[in-house]
Formats: C-alpha cells, sequence, structure tokens
C-alpha cells in the first residue's frame, strides 16, 4: 500500500491543504493519507490550541475521507519529522511511505533534524508554488543522492496566516471551509 503522511501546524486548516492532499493522493495513486496536526514543533510557535487544531483536522479528515493522528500531539517533547516517519513505518511497514510538505519547508529542509534519515524512510513530496521551491528541492536532491517529487499548486494562494489575519477582520473569509471558520468563530480562537 501507498501511505501519504501529511504534517503541518494546520494553524487552522485550509483548502489548500485539501488541494494539496487531494493532489497528492491523485498523482502517487495514494491508498490513505494522514493528517498529522504538529504538537509542538522545534521551528516556529503555533497560535491555536492543540486540542482545537486537532478538532479541526479531525472536521476535514472526516469530511474528505482522510485519516487522522495524534501522535505528535501527545508527545510530550519536541515533534522531529523523522521520528513520525520511524513511527508509522513501524505501524505500516511494508507500506511505500510519501511525506508531504509545504515548499516553505523544503527551503528549510537541509536545516531539519536528520534530513537524511527523513529521505531514507520515504519519498518526499514537495507542494511547490514556483516560489524558490523548485530550485531548494533540486539541490536537496543533489546533496542527499535522491529523488524528490513536486505538486505544482501555483493556483493556490493561501496561507494559514492569511485566514488568522482574515478572522481579525482584513478580508474576506475565502481559503476556508465554512465548518472550520464556525468552528474559530464559536471557540473564539485568533482574535
Amino acid at each position: 500500500m501507498k501511505t501519504g503522511i501529511f504534517g503541518g501546524s494546520f494553524d487552522p486548516p485550509h483548502t489548500a491543504h485539501i488541494q494539496i492532499a487531494l493532489m497528492a493522493k491523485e498523482k502517487f495513486c495514494l491508498d490513505r493519507i494522514i493528517m498529522i496536526p504538529t504538537g509542538q514543533p522545534p521551528h516556529k510557535e503555533t497560535a491555536g490550541a492543540l486540542h482545537h487544531r486537532y478538532n479541526m483536522c479531525k472536521m476535514l479528515a472526516d469530511k474528505y475521507g482522510f485519516e487522522i493522528s495524534d501522535y505528535e500531539i501527545n508527545k510530550k517533547t519536541y515533534c522531529y519529522s523523522f521520528e513520525t516517519l520511524e513511527y508509522f513505518k513501524t505501524i505500516y511497514p511494508e507500506d511505500d511511505i510519501y511525506f508531504i510538505i509545504g515548499g516553505d519547508s523544503m527551503k528549510n529542509f537541509s536545516k531539519w533534524k536528520n534530513p537524511k534519515r527523513i529521505l531514507e524512510l520515504c519519498s518526499l513530496v514537495v507542494a511547490s508554488r514556483d516560489d524558490g521551491t523548485t530550485e531548494a528541492a533540486r539541490e536537496a536532491e543533489k546533496e542527499y543522492n535522491t529523488k524528490i517529487y513536486l505538486l505544482e499548486n501555483e493556483n493556490i494562494d493561501v496561507s494559514s496566516t492569511q485566514i488568522r489575519n482574515i478572522i481579525n477582520g482584513d478580508g474576506d473569509a475565502k481559503g476556508i471551509e465554512p465548518e472550520i471558520l464556525n468552528y474559530i468563530t464559536e471557540n473564539n480562537l485568533y482574535r
């Protein structure tokens, strides 16, 4: 089987996340996508509480037929991608693992903890908007002697930061699913 691991802050999750997951599922004929909201990432702070980010991801996972994992949220220490991939490799030892990341993450990939191990455990799939991501992927391919797969998604122009700004009154609510916007409003998040 082919398993897609899609981790991220999802702070909050938005339509670009869904499009990326669906594109990866189709392009690589993935049997399942597992969304993994990060617990405490070592490289940045998150605005939303862990349980709220998990709940929002769960809503979207249910809606789009994905699975969700609380593995990273339940960790009490920093979450490193290579550890998460090792964990899923023990659960699905026979599966081909496809690790889906965003373009911003690709640009900093060499600074991640144990990038070589990550590439040993999975096929790396990068959502690219032609913003330097392609160049970063090609450099990493040379550095680590591997193949990195790009998902071209130039038409996706939304980010979690933009969504948080919208929620605070700076624009309309495009790029966010109605049920996620309702959840954010009902729980008074990001204000």
